[in-house]
């Protein structure tokens, strides 16, 4: 299963693939190679299992649990580069023409750190409306965290360096708590059933980077 994840994110990187796009695929990954650990696990010890309706949302948990790992990794590249450093200097600057630089550098193949730091950003941001959409068409959406992706939407287009760095942190906290909540729900149900723990052993959250 790790060996056939890694092919899959090898083909996608060679195609092209976005920096959200590959997140995801690594975050489905480790979704499904824990669950087939899990299953192996309850065969092997004849663990009581779920019954079929509660199969159903458990699959309908994993996949916020994947899409919120998705959304945190893609992320963390661009909080990086907005973080200031001890010299309060950051690897990214936002501004009208700045960004019509970083686009003009990306556009030629001729990107800078800066650049390239610029359209992760970009990744972030495009996560943030998706969620959006999705909210919009009817999907189900933790309140938190599309209040903070409206948020980091606007800090983004007023070109505020200091701003959308906040947006994105509170951001990050919103989408880190969203899948905590939603793992305690699934270990919940289980637990209400005599079914072994899901994410037993395995680390249950992303690195949030901290705000001064």
């Amino acid at each position: 299963a790790k060996v056939a994840a890694q092919n899959r994110l090898d083909v996608a990187a060679q195609q092209g693939a976005t920096q959200l796009q590959i997140a995801q695929l690594m975050a489905q990954s480790r979704a499904e190679i824990a669950q087939l650990t899990a299953s192996l696990r309850q065969a092997g010890k004849g663990e009581a299992k779920l019954p079929p309706s509660l199969q159903k949302e458990e699959s309908k948990d994993l996949e916020a649990v994947d899409a919120y790992a998705g959304q945190l990794q893609a992320l963390t590249p661009a909080l990086t580069a907005l973080t200031p450093d001890s010299t309060g200097k950051r690897t990214l600057e936002l501004g009208p023409l700045k960004n019509l630089k970083y686009q003009a550098q990306l556009a030629a193949g001729n990107s800078s750190p800066e650049a390239r730091a610029y359209e992760g950003l970009k990744s972030a941001v495009d996560t943030a409306v998706n969620l959006q959409v999705s909210a919009e068409k009817g999907v189900q959406t933790d309140k938190d965290v599309l209040r903070f992706a409206k948020a980091l939407i606007a800090s983004y287009g007023s070109n505020d360096t200091q701003a959308t760095f906040e947006a994105l942190g509170r951001y990050q906290k919103a989408l880190q708590s969203a899948q905590d909540k939603t793992k305690g729900r699934l270990e919940s149900r289980r637990k209400s059933q005599g079914v072994g723990a899901y994410y037993e052993g395995s680390s249950q959250g992303q690195q949030v980077i901290k705000l001064d």
